[in-house]
C-alpha cells in the first residue's frame, strides 16, 4: 500500500470504488505475472537454441519451414515476455496519493479510469493497476503456444517423412 493518510485513501476509494484488500490482491497478481514472465523467458531461450540447432541440421524444406516458423514465434514470445518483464505497471493509488491536488481536473481522472478499466488475463478486472503488462505477458504466452504447435507440426512431418522414406526402401 502506498504511503498516505487514511483520508487520502478514502478520497481515492470513493473515486475508483476499490478497497485496500482489492489493491493488495492486484499487486499480488502482478507479482505472480512477473514470476511467470521470468519462467517464460528462460523456457523460450532454451527452445530458441534447440530449434536453431535442429534448423541447421535439417535438409528437408517442409521441416525447415516449420522449424523456421516455430523459431520466429519463439523469438516473438521471448521478445514480448522480455518487454512485459521490463514494463513498469502504474498504480493509480500511488499517482493520486503523491499528486492528489494535480489530478482534480475531470479529464485526467477519466483518462486514468480508461487506462485501468479493461479486462485482463483470465477475465480478471484490474481497476486500480494499468493492465498493459498483463496483456503483454498474455500475448507472449500465446506466441509461445504457437511456437510449441509449430515444433509439434515439424516433428510430426519429420516422422511422416521418415516412415515414407524407410517403407519405400
Amino acid at each position: 500500500m502506498p504511503e498516505g493518510t487514511d483520508q487520502e485513501f478514502e478520497k481515492i476509494r470513493e473515486i475508483y470504488k476499490i478497497s485496500k484488500n482489492e489493491y493488495d490482491r492486484e499487486l499480488e497478481h502482478f507479482k505472480l505475472l512477473e514470476e511467470k514472465c521470468e519462467k517464460h523467458i528462460f523456457v523460450y531461450t532454451i527452445i530458441s537454441a534447440a530449434v536453431t540447432l535442429l534448423l541447421c541440421s535439417c535438409d528437408i524444406f517442409v521441416i525447415r519451414f516449420a522449424l523456421g516458423l516455430s523459431l520466429f514465434y519463439t523469438l516473438v514470445a521471448l521478445f514480448i515476455s522480455f518487454l512485459g518483464l521490463k514494463f513498469e505497471e502504474m498504480s493509480i493509488l500511488e499517482i493520486d496519493i503523491e499528486t492528489l491536488g494535480k489530478w482534480d481536473i475531470l479529464e485526467h481522472k477519466e483518462l486514468l479510469i480508461d487506462l485501468t478499466s479493461r479486462y485482463v488475463l483470465d477475465m480478471e478486472i484490474n481497476r486500480n493497476l494499468n493492465n498493459t503488462k498483463a496483456v503483454m505477458i498474455h500475448d507472449g504466452h500465446i506466441a509461445g503456444q504457437i511456437a510449441f504447435i509449430s515444433i509439434a507440426i515439424s516433428c510430426f512431418l519429420s516422422f511422416i517423412i521418415l516412415i515414407t522414406t524407410t517403407s519405400g526402401q
